[in-house]
Formats: structure tokens, sequence, C-alpha cells
């Protein structure tokens, strides 16, 4: 599990997500620029997360809003630093599916919650609401089926 018990405090558990987000582990591939624009708002016992980040023109399509490949991203990136923050183990992804719902414009600020569903020894279920960080409003919904091989990440 994670260095951070379910007792910690909330800026203990925010500090460890910041570990997380800014470790060499997470700072390659195509979730590089998007790891620079994240920031951890809020982690609860179960350690559903709780992020924030501005819409920037290198994650929008032509007409200006955040493309549907980058949304996939953020589902993708997220639902796994949750299954980190959790500590569990090294997982690859069997099923991800997004429903995208409305746009999100270049400098829109968006929030993006992370749901553990269900964890057993070998697989894992996420589940992500993209939200409009002002109004509320549900962007894009997703789900990430991940089959859990062990071993830890090296953080």
């Amino acid at each position: 599990m994670s260095d951070c018990s379910p007792k910690s405090t909330d800026a203990d558990k925010i500090a460890y997500l910041t570990s997380i987000l800014t470790s060499p582990l997470m700072s390659s591939g195509h979730q590089k620029h998007l790891l620079r624009t994240l920031k951890a708002v809020s982690v609860d016992d179960d350690w559903n997360i709780v992020l924030e980040m501005e819409v920037d023109d290198e994650l929008c399509n032509p007409m200006g809003n955040l493309h549907g490949g980058a949304m996939a991203l953020i589902v993708d990136v997220c639902t796994s630093f949750s299954g980190m923050a959790r500590g569990i183990g090294i997982a690859v992804s069997r099923n991800l599916s997004v429903s995208y719902l409305r746009p999100a414009p270049n400098g829109c600020k968006i929030q993006i919650e992370t749901e553990v569903v269900s964890i057993s020894k070998r697989m894992a279920l996420y589940r992500c609401t993209i939200r409009d960080a002002e109004t509320k409003k549900i962007i894009a919904v997703g789900e990430h089926d991940k089959a859990i091989l062990g071993g830890s990440h090296k953080l």
C-alpha cells in the first residue's frame, strides 16, 4: 500500500500525491505535458482523488476544445495515478471507455474525480468524472479496467 495510512492528514496525503505526480516514472511519454498541469486537490480515506488543471492549447482540437483523445489520456493517467497512490503495484489497461458529454474550451479549469469502484488481487476498476471546475457540469465520464501484475512502481 501507500506510504500514507488512511489516518494521515490531508496535507500528508496531498504531499504524497504530489510526489507521485512529479516522480520520474510519471514524467515520460504522452502524459508528460498533462502531469505538469495537474494539481492534487483532495483525497479521501479510500484514495478517491480530486485533481484540477486548466485546459491549454496543447490539449485542444482545432475548434479550441479539449481533444477527445486528451480526455481519454486524462482518464487513463488519473485513474492509474489513483491506483499507484493506493499502492496496488504494476497494472496494465484491459479496457478504457469515455463518454463525452460537453466541450471543455481552452482556458477552462477542469476538475477530475477518480473513484475506486473495485479492487481484487488481479483486477481493478476505476471511474473518472471530468467536470467544469466552476459550473460543476459533467464534461466526460470514463471507466478504466486494469489487470494487476504485482510488483511495485519505483518512485
